[in-house]
């Protein structure tokens, strides 16, 4: 009997102090798993673009983009080619607007390859020109649009024009409605003055193909620190 009651007691005593030492074992692997050495790895900042298309024609543009989470990025884009030679030919076209895209990115898929994949978005635009091609072409006008748009980028690897960040291509198209309010000129014989055509102006409304792009795309990247994130959650 004696035997038995010695047991009895130091099982209760064991399961009484168990429950403590395991609580006091956790907390310290919280602490140490909250103070761990921060390690800094890349990410994509935002990017840089230019559609070659446009750069072909003498269409000065630049497009900057922003992730905003895993799988969307925001984007602004900006065309405006602004030059002329007299009276006989013109290339003036300032258009801008605002893009929100979806991303089809993996579960697994690494902070580098963000903007990278296939992508769906919508986009709206504004714009002016003046297109003269000595008296054959003589427009001047303003627009807007707004539509889908749909595309791929892919990275092209390290080394191409930065030496340890890769660059990317990207393919899009768009589609939506576009109107366009237009006036008419024509040039003087010797091209020594514009003249407004009053009998040729108007609207124009469209629905289709709005853009073509093939765009050089160079990321700026920063440094953040994942281990940093996880300690604010566990404290939490």
């Amino acid at each position: 009997m004696i035997r038995l009651s010695t047991i009895t007691l130091a099982l209760a005593a064991l399961f009484t102090f168990s429950a403590p030492i395991g609580a006091q074992v956790q907390e310290r692997t919280l602490e140490a798993s909250a103070d761990t050495v921060s390690v800094e790895k890349d990410r994509v900042l935002f990017a840089l673009k230019t559609n070659l298309v446009y750069d072909l024609l003498t269409m000065l543009n630049l497009d900057v983009e922003i992730p905003v989470g895993k799988n969307v990025s925001v984007m602004w884009e900006d065309v405006f080619p602004w030059w002329h030679s007299g009276n006989k030919t013109c290339l003036q076209h300032w258009e801008m607007g605002p893009e929100l895209r979806f991303w089809f990115r993996g579960r697994n898929a690494q902070p580098d390859g963000k903007l990278s994949g296939w992508f769906v978005g919508a986009y709206g635009m504004t714009s002016k020109y003046d297109f003269q091609i000595t008296d054959k072409i003589d427009y001047q006008g303003e627009y807007w649009s707004a539509g889908l748009s749909a595309g791929w980028s892919k990275i092209l690897g390290k080394g191409v024009f930065f030496r340890a960040r890769p660059a990317r291509l990207e393919l899009s198209v768009a589609a939506g409605y576009l109107r366009t309010d237009y006036r008419h000129y024509l040039p003087a014989d010797d091209y020594s003055m514009l003249i407004r055509d009053k009998y040729n102006a108007g609207s124009v409304s469209y629905f289709g193909p709005t853009k073509l792009k093939v765009s050089l795309v160079l990321p700026i990247w920063g440094k953040y620190d994942p281990s940093e994130r996880a300690a604010k959650r566990m404290r939490k």
